[in-house]
């Protein structure tokens, strides 16, 4: 079970009918389609459909926002692609579509993808492309100066990027892509991954505070993970994300007889660093969250 925190700052399940133009995203930005961009159940990476482009002029635009202007520090760009068809020019993953923007596209005229300032110069880029007509999870991390570039968890290509990427519109499936995609999300304040890793095996959960409505006690807990450390809200959910929860859970009782034991075992193992009040859903005194 993946579960999302604050650091999320779009996220697109591309979930709806078939054929449909309703794109909703989770950290409640519009999405505006262009063209004959729609959700398809012909291909899904999870749910019931993924977001295609047919390859002539399909987009899905977000307006600018400044959660779009990640500086020169710490972001990710992450998401399932079914490529179809790559084409010969630059189209665009996901791609801040305004000069000095994070541009995350197929380089023109090559079969490198990969990191760019759009509009600008290309950085960091794999030299292959993901193969088409199969699944595949792709995303660009840059941590501290560093950007790399993953290809099913594994690191394509690496490099130092310290470019101020400037805010503006997002962009997706611009220049002509011809692909389903599925589960994008952009992270601000945030290298998701720095090393190879396991591609997530579940659509992304956004845990929001009407969740939280079962809370009715505080308890302490030790949280080996400080990037957490924002606030309560976020820390529950890493302590779901790290307990590896099956959401959604629907009443408290439910989640304390499935769970409890597992929590509390869990979150013995983890090295303690300074306590960190964290709330938790509890009754008649039970239980705490983590691993």
């Amino acid at each position: 079970m993946a579960v999302d925190d604050t650091f999320t700052k779009l996220l697109l399940h591309m979930e709806g009918v078939d054929n449909g133009t309703v794109f909703t995203d989770e950290a409640e930005k519009a999405v505006t389609v262009v063209g004959n961009a729609c959700t398809k159940v012909t291909q899904r990476k999870f749910g019931s459909t993924s977001a295609y482009f047919d390859g002539s002029g399909d987009i899905l635009t977000i307006p600018s926002h400044v959660d779009f202007a990640f500086g020169t520090g710490d972001f990710t760009v992450d998401m399932w692609i079914y490529p179809v068809s790559w084409g010969t020019s630059y189209p665009f993953l996901f791609t801040i579509d305004t000069p000095g923007g994070f541009q995350f596209a197929k380089r023109d005229g090559t079969t490198n993808w990969g990191a760019a300032r759009c509009g600008i110069s290309w950085g960091v880029c794999a030299t292959t492309l993901p193969t088409s007509n199969t699944w595949h999870h792709i995303a660009a991390a840059r941590a501290s100066g560093v950007m790399k570039i993953f290809l099913d968890g594994v690191v394509v290509a690496s490099g130092a990027d310290t470019n101020n990427y400037v805010q503006g519109p997002g962009s997706i499936g611009k220049y002509n892509l011809g692909a389903y995609i599925d589960e994008l999300r952009v992270s601000k304040g945030i290298a998701r991954w720095t090393s190879n890793f396991t591609p997530p095996s579940s659509e992304y959960r956004l845990i929001t505070p009407s969740w939280l409505s079962y809370v009715d006690s505080i308890s302490w807990l030790p949280i080996s993970n400080t990037q957490y450390a924002e606030d309560s809200y976020s820390l529950y959910s890493a302590a779901i994300a790290l307990c590896d929860l099956e959401l959604p859970i629907t009443t408290a009782d439910e989640l304390l007889d499935a769970e409890t034991t597992k929590i509390v075992n869990a979150y013995a193992l983890l090295q303690p660093l300074p306590i960190i009040k964290l709330l938790v859903v509890g009754g008649g005194g039970a239980g705490a969250k983590g691993q």
